[in-house]
């Protein structure tokens, strides 16, 4: 068996072994050092004197004072465990990386709990570099690693001696390194700090240097701090420190002095200085390319910056006119010839020829006697061969010689002639009328689109199979065979052909373009039944062919029998040799708004096709999954668990798949995988975003589902399509889609357009986004998206931002910090009394403290063991953590009448830890003293043990349990109680809040079960709001090294609107947030 103080000192050596090798000098060699009392002999002399520890003797032998064999320190003989020190001054601020400390080595037992620490100031409290914590005996030669900045070196322990016989801190003064700390660190450093050994910048580099030593000018393209913005120059680089381009202007789709604005309002290409002419949209910035696919009327397709070509018009010049007078060309928007038709035409359009017989302009002329009543050019008047008999020229209008003594036989010709014409014309009339009857007829059936299982049924007894059904027309329309005859004349159809189209009759969206600042006007204007009517034209059901899902060998690989990929943009696996169809799976490629093949919509994996989804991972490059569905929801399988438990793997062929990690959010779960292909030796690290809070039939909280996104986009990937798929792949998956994707360009371009983006995904897949409460669902995430304030900072960044927010040369209400709180005030939520049934019942009004703060019917916490002549009611709410969606109950100090309440709300919700941030008013007890019970009608509380924390905190052991049951159904539960009394909500400073944090960080760090934890205060919501707040803040620090407080209120403020109601509040949350990452080193741990 191994001593632990045995295998932790043989660790300590191998780092000393590869420290050996290290240019820091022992900084602490003859230093001044000073104790805290001096040994004192019975002759009246000092002995063992406090610079003894730094003359680098290593002997830990002590010696007398009559027999001085060592060269060790000691403090005045002390009877009492008063705390102690011993301090040396390095002699200028320095950083340390390594210290060497020994004892005396015949009483390690007076070394027990030391700390080293490190400070700027002469005995002030430092930053600790080592603290003993360990059971049993330190080693009394110990040598510990850690990077600290500081002038003053200091050892304290509470046993009462201080007896160091050597003291060494290895380091170099602040701004040099190297052998004897020679060398000046490198000029380019942000801050004068650099490692010692290596002369790396710990603080990052001045703007235009980049690498360990901030000795690399930033790459071309990237300017700024740490090398860390983009510019877009064209022509040369951009300045390294300022990001300005010296010559030659901007590429394509940027502008700007530093080129790193995008292009934006309908301009593009060099310098944004081309116009796009789009409909509905803005243009891609770099081509001017439509991201709604189509020009405004008279602008031809690509960019949309040129004019129709001639004799085309109208939207996408997919019109064609011409004929105008003069050779002109007609009108590129409306089709109208200006300056009227070129002869032989007529309409609006002029593309209406003369009738026959008629010519010349206007159709004003008629023909002359051309052979035997055929019909002139229309728009000359000439013959196409012989004249009449007596007739000649072009026309046929100019008499022959001879013609004078045949006039008589002529006349009875020409009147023969037109009424043969006259006859003619009226047989021509009544064709075309019988004509535009039978075009004017359609059958048609209404296309049952893929919503369901029942589905491919309905559609089936529609259609037999694929040649018996044509899409036509307007959007879901089928014609029967039988009837098809009666249109072929008129159609380009063939008997077997199957045509897609998606003309949807009048377009009522000709503007669906929100500009992000005017998102919540826009959205409270629209309401429901706009909404509606914009929905409603979305094309629905099927647009292009999707043969091959429908083959036979692919059916049973649909999870819905009428959900199928496109064959135009399905997802292709590479074949298996000897497999029919092996190279099918029910995903389709969806584009982006800058990017084609942006994402990939999937159905959620069965448990035949759990190896496709794979290879198609692999096969894609995939390093992201988003899952917006769960396994199972109610009775119904949504999807097959495809992915292994953690630290196990699954094997599909060459593929093997390996959980390496889960982090559970309260809204979602992250998982880390790893796929390898044993054929080629390669391994690649998928992230899978998990969104477990979707309700089966609904939607999600739009702030849930908005943070679950920013984590996605978080992780940037360099290769491969952001794989999505909820159950079929098209509705949540496609409303999830939609706010990826516009959230991106809402950011980039201040603009965005849901309506016309639901259409350009329905191109690419079925139903994209399939319920009219989806499409208004994504107005309404897009806009907590896009409307809040930038309140997310990393951590290591809080302190200095934290100043920046306060500013305390302005007044309070022109602060960044007063601007945030007012955007929160702005989206507090607005409840009725409907919404509070329960709490103002009459039965339930007494149990109210404050009858303004009551609990949510949506979110009390309900009891379930109540006594008979109790009811289900507290006045608690469950409040979600940033990893657990209840990790909190909030409520009011029991009245004398609701302590049963309590404790039955602690029992029935396994509550492990309490948290009281008010002192209890004496006219209640919930708490029996120490080794004493408490009896109430239904549970016996017992204290088992109750130490004083601090001088304001009281910790308790309780033990609940059941009146007349077993042991094994007893509680035990950590309660923490505030004992100091303040009237005030916000106390005097931050240091019992910041306890109680830590009490709680340690509850959750020992369970790994999810226990909530109760928060109690007086009323409930006070400082029962600002201590959810802060925790939520730090959990998110922990978890995620970045912290956003705005968030963590707006979460909270979701279930009691009383939470954090005052800027003053608000502004002590910060302090409080700072102040625990300073007093747990989380700065200087970063």
């Amino acid at each position: 068996m191994y001593n632990w103080r045995t295998v932790k000192y043989s660790f300590i050596i191998c780092i000393c072994c590869l420290r050996l090798s290290t240019c820091s000098v022992n900084l602490a060699f003859k230093k001044p050092a000073l104790l805290s009392s001096n040994y004192i002999g019975s002759d009246g002399m000092i002995y063992f004197t406090a610079d003894q520890a730094v003359d680098e003797n290593t002997s830990d032998v002590f010696g007398t004072p009559q027999v001085p064999a060592g060269t060790c320190t000691h403090t005045r003989q002390t009877t009492n465990s008063k705390p102690v020190y011993w301090q040396v001054d390095l002699g200028q601020l320095s950083i340390v990386t390594r210290v060497k400390i020994a004892y005396r080595n015949d009483r390690s037992d007076r070394m027990n709990g030391y700390t080293i620490t490190f400070s700027n100031e002469t005995l002030a409290n430092g930053i600790v570099c080592y603290q003993d914590t360990f059971p049993g005996k330190p080693l009394t030669n110990d040598q510990h690693n850690c990077t600290v900045i500081g002038r003053y070196a200091r050892y304290d322990n509470n046993i009462g001696f201080a007896e160091i016989c050597n003291f060494e801190a290895y380091g170099c003064p602040v701004s040099f390194y190297g052998t004897n700390c020679a060398r000046s660190c490198p000029a380019n450093c942000l801050s004068p700090t650099c490692n010692p050994d290596d002369g790396h910048c710990i603080g990052g580099c001045r703007s235009g240097w980049q690498g360990n030593t901030c000795q690399q000018v930033c790459d071309d393209g990237t300017y700024g701090l740490g090398c860390g913005n983009n510019c877009f120059c064209r022509g040369s680089a951009c300045n390294k420190v300022t990001g300005e381009c010296p010559v030659g202007g901007c590429l394509k789709g940027y502008s700007g002095p530093y080129c790193n604005e995008t292009c934006t309002d309908n301009r593009f290409g060099f310098d944004c200085l081309s116009i796009c002419n789009c409909a509905g949209s803005d243009c891609f910035p770099e081509n001017g390319t439509c991201f709604s696919g189509s020009c405004l009327p008279g602008w031809a397709l690509d960019s949309c910056s040129q004019p129709c070509p001639p004799n085309t018009f109208g939207q996408d010049c997919n019109n064609s006119c011409g004929n105008c007078a003069r050779g002109k060309t007609c009108n590129p928007v409306t089709g109208i010839c200006d300056n009227g038709c070129a002869d032989g035409w007529l309409g609006k359009y002029c593309n209406i020829s003369c009738d026959p017989g008629y010519h010349g302009f206007n159709c004003s002329k008629e023909c002359g006697n051309c052979y035997n009543g055929t019909i002139c050019n229309h728009r000359n008047g000439h013959c196409p061969g012989q004249c009449d008999p007596g007739w000649h020229g072009n026309t046929c209008r100019a008499l022959t010689s001879d013609s004078t003594g045949s006039s008589t036989v002529t006349t009875v010709i020409v009147i023969l002639l037109l009424l043969c014409v006259a006859t003619g014309l009226i047989v021509i009339y009544i064709k075309r009328r019988k004509i535009a009857t039978r075009q004017s007829f359609k059958y048609s059936k209404s296309f049952v689109d893929s919503r369901g299982d029942h589905d491919d049924q309905s559609r089936n007894s529609n259609a037999q199979n694929t040649n018996e059904a044509i899409y036509y027309n307007t959007s879901q329309t089928i014609i029967p065979e039988e009837k098809h005859n009666e249109l072929q004349n008129n159609t380009a159809f063939t008997p077997d052909e199957v045509i897609y189209s998606n003309e949807e009759g009048e377009d009522i969206c000709t503007n669906t373009k929100i500009e992000v600042d005017e998102m919540a006007e826009v959205i409270k204007n629209k309401g429901k039944q706009i909404f509606t009517e914009e929905y409603n034209q979305l094309p629905a059901g099927h647009q292009f062919p999707h043969e091959d899902g429908k083959h036979p060998s692919n059916k049973t690989k649909n999870r819905f029998l009428a959900t199928f990929p496109y064959d135009k943009n399905r997802v292709i696996l590479p074949a298996i040799k000897g497999v029919e169809n092996s190279d099918y799976i029910n995903a389709s490629y969806i584009d982006g708004l800058d990017k084609e093949k942006s994402y990939i919509a999937s159905q959620g994996p069965k448990k035949s096709t759990v190896s496709d989804f794979w290879r198609m991972i692999w096969k894609g490059k995939i390093e992201k999954i988003v899952m917006v569905t769960n396994l199972v929801e109610g009775a119904k399988t949504k999807c097959e668990k495809y992915w292994p438990d953690t630290d196990d793997h699954l094997t599909h062929g060459p593929l093997c798949v390996k959980n390496n990690k889960e982090t559970k959010y309260a809204a979602f779960t992250i998982r880390e995988l790893t796929i390898s292909n044993k054929k080629s030796e390669k391994e690649r690290t998928i992230y899978q975003y998990h969104f477990t809070r979707w309700p089966d039939h609904g939607t999600p909280d739009p702030f849930q589902l908005v943070h679950f996104n920013s984590r996605v986009q978080l992780r940037n990937t360099n290769s491969g399509p952001l794989l999505v798929h909820c159950s079929a792949g098209i509705g949540r998956t496609g409303t999830f889609i939609g706010l990826h994707e516009l959230t991106i360009h809402g950011r980039k371009t201040g603009s965005l357009d849901v309506f016309q983006y639901a259409k350009l995904m329905r191109q690419g897949r079925i139903n994209m986004i399939q319920t009219l409460e989806q499409y208004i669902f994504l107005h309404e995430a897009l806009l907590e998206a896009l409307t809040n304030p930038e309140t997310t900072y990393l951590r290591e960044d809080f302190s200095e931002i934290r100043q920046s927010l306060f500013s305390c040369d302005s007044p309070m209400n022109q602060t960044k910090l007063w601007n945030q709180y007012e955007h929160l005030k702005a989206k507090k939520p607005v409840y009725d009394d409907n919404c509070y049934t329960d709490a103002l019942s009459e039965k339930n009004k007494c149990k109210n403290r404050n009858i303004e703060i009551i609990a949510h019917n949506r979110y009390r916490t309900y009891l379930n063991t109540y006594a008979p002549s109790r009811t289900d009611y507290i006045n608690a709410i469950a409040v979600p953590s940033y990893r657990d969606l209840t990790g909190y109950i909030t409520t009011q100090i029991p009245l004398p009448d609701t302590v049963e309440d309590f404790w039955s709300m602690i029992y029935d919700h396994d509550c492990g830890c309490v948290i009281v941030l008010d002192k209890i008013p004496n006219d209640v007890t919930f708490t029996p003293p120490e080794n004493e019970f408490m009896r109430l009608e239904s549970f016996v509380v017992y204290s088992e043990r109750e130490v004083p924390r601090s001088e304001s905190i009281t910790d308790f052991d309780i033990v609940l349990s059941p009146q007349g049951s077993s042991k094994e159904n007893d509680r035990k539960i950590k309660m923490f109680i505030s004992t100091r009394e303040q009237h005030d909500v916000i106390p005097d400073d931050t240091e019992m809040f910041v306890s109680l944090c830590e009490c709680v960080v340690d509850f959750e760090t020992t369970n790994t079960q999810d226990f909530p934890v109760v928060l109690v205060c007086r009323d409930g919501a006070s400082r029962c709001g600002i201590f959810a707040a802060m925790t939520i803040t730090i959990q998110r620090i922990l978890v995620d090294k970045d912290l956003d407080i705005f968030q963590a209120i707006k979460t909270i403020r979701q279930r009691q609107p009383r939470f954090v109601d005052s800027i003053e509040q608000y502004k002590y949350i910060h302090e409080l947030v700072d102040d625990y990452m300073d007093s747990n080193q989380l700065y200087v741990n970063i």
